[in-house]
Parts: C-alpha cells; sequence; structure tokens
C-alpha cells in the first residue's frame, strides 16, 4: 500500500474522520485532468518520514504506475503498482467519475493500527477521496461501542466513533517542485477519533474524554495529477486523572513529485 493513500505508510497512525453531511458549491467544476488515468502513466516521489516532532527518520524513492484496467467490487477500474526504492510494494485500484476520484476504503485506512481498532473486520467498498464540487463529504463511519483497546499501554474500552470526512480545499501555489511553480488543488482527509475511554487497567474506575483528529493533504495539478502528499505529525495528548498528561505519537510522512510520464 502506498503512502499517498495512507495515512502513514510505515509508522503509527490510529484514526479516521467525523463525518460531515454534503456541502456543495455553488460554482460547479467539472475539469477531470487533475486525475489523469491512462495505461502506461507513472509518477515517481522523493519521499519522506518524520517522527511526532517533525524530524526525518526516513527517506526513499516512491513511484506509481498504472499497469491495466480491471474490475472490482463490480467498478472498472485502473491497476496501480507502487515501488519503493524500486521494489514492487502493492497495488491500489482508482477510477472515476465527473469531477470524483474514487478508491477502495482498505487503501486509505490507517495501515499501523496500534490500539487494535476492528479494521479487519469492515467490509472493502468504494469511496470518495477527491470532489471537485463538494466543499466536504463523508467518507467512512465506524461505530465503537465498548471496544477494547489499548491507549498509550492503558487498557480499557472506548465508545465513541471512528469517521473519516473528506474536504475540498483551496487552491494553492507550489513552488520548486520538478523546477518550476505550479497551481495545485488541494484535498484533505480527516481523521478523527471520539467518545469515552473507560480505564480498566487501573485499581479504580475513570472514564475520560477521546477527541483526536490526524490530517492528511494531497495536492493535484491539472495534466500531472498528485504532486504532493502529507501527514502531519502530531501527538494525540490524553489526559488521566491520577496519572497526568499521557502524549502518543502520530509520525508522518510527506511525498513530493519528482517526476512523470503522463500518457
Amino acid at each position: 500500500m502506498t503512502k499517498f493513500w495512507t495515512i502513514s505508510l510505515t509508522a503509527f497512525a490510529l484514526f479516521a474522520l467525523f463525518s460531515c453531511s454534503e456541502d456543495k458549491d455553488t460554482t460547479k467544476n467539472t475539469e477531470t485532468e487533475l486525475f489523469p488515468m491512462k495505461i502506461g502513466s507513472y509518477w515517481v516521489y522523493d519521499a519522506k518520514e518524520f517522527d511526532a516532532e517533525g524530524k526525518e527518520t526516513g527517506a526513499s524513492t516512491d513511484s506509481m504506475a498504472i499497469s491495466r484496467t480491471t474490475t472490482k467490487l463490480d467498478k472498472e477500474c485502473f491497476e496501480f503498482k507502487t515501488y519503493v526504492d524500486g521494489q514492487h510494494d502493492g497495488d491500489f485500484y482508482q477510477y472515476k467519475v465527473g469531477a470524483q476520484l474514487f478508491t477502495l476504503l482498505e487503501s486509505i485506512l490507517p495501515e499501523d493500527n496500534a490500539i487494535g481498532l476492528p479494521f479487519g473486520e469492515i467490509e472493502d467498498q468504494w469511496v470518495i477521496i477527491a470532489d471537485l464540487n463538494a466543499s466536504q463529504w463523508n467518507i467512512y463511519e465506524l461505530d465503537l461501542n465498548g471496544f477494547d483497546i489499548d491507549y498509550g499501554g492503558i487498557g480499557g474500552k472506548l465508545n465513541g466513533t471512528f469517521k473519516m470526512v473528506g474536504k475540498k480545499g483551496n487552491k494553492v501555489i507550489l513552488d520548486n517542485i520538478m523546477g518550476a511553480s505550479h497551481t495545485a488543488q488541494e484535498f484533505v482527509i480527516e481523521n478523527i477519533i471520539t467518545g469515552k475511554f473507560s480505564i480498566t487497567s487501573l485499581p479504580f474506575p475513570i472514564t475520560v474524554d477521546v477527541d483526536s483528529k490526524i490530517i492528511a493533504r494531497s495536492y493535484y495539478v491539472d495534466g500531472i495529477g498528485l504532486i504532493k502528499s502529507s501527514a502531519e505529525p502530531t501527538t494525540i495528548d490524553l489526559v488521566i486523572p491520577g496519572i497526568g498528561l499521557q502524549k502518543l505519537p502520530v509520525p508522518g510522512n510527506q511525498g513530493i513529485l519528482l517526476r512523470t510520464n503522463v500518457k
């Protein structure tokens, strides 16, 4: 699974996001060359990983290439093969309808699931990860009712919600990518887990609020496609009475386009 679709490819990431109702823009944009899809196209990225404090912890040259058309969950789509330092790393699938870009849910769920959310039980489905004609949209929602988790070494039960929401951001100028400046459209996936965490690993009962957010951003350029992606490094703070502040590190990553061949 490529870095560009997960919150974190090789690092700890817990969450997904808070759902919002669709909010359509009054100005329609049907431009779809932000998501070019032809067999033989490829993109090569300078990829970096960061710890929760923003310090670089790893680097690689990552790439993706459109290999063929196929059918997944009754939809004709394009297969993207991904590579890390030249070694095949996995595949993901996309298709577009008008101004909307679709991918399979499994390719954007956090790959490293440190607290054991039940991602393995989720039925895969097509979801929208970019929409030029909506300001925000619901991607996925998972109810967590009495779910057993380990939150930074502290065991307990979580009653809450795991949600994913997509947002259309602003157009931004990105400088010094492939030796030029580019006008890019930003899309955001916010990742939020909210609820009540009832601690059972202590000799006395404690319930604390959980309200955490992780943000992933993608930038697309007309005729090029994905030019930059990032997941912001952060820490999740949990204040536990009698214990104090617990900080859970959430590493981040970034990919910047080095070269491409768009058919």
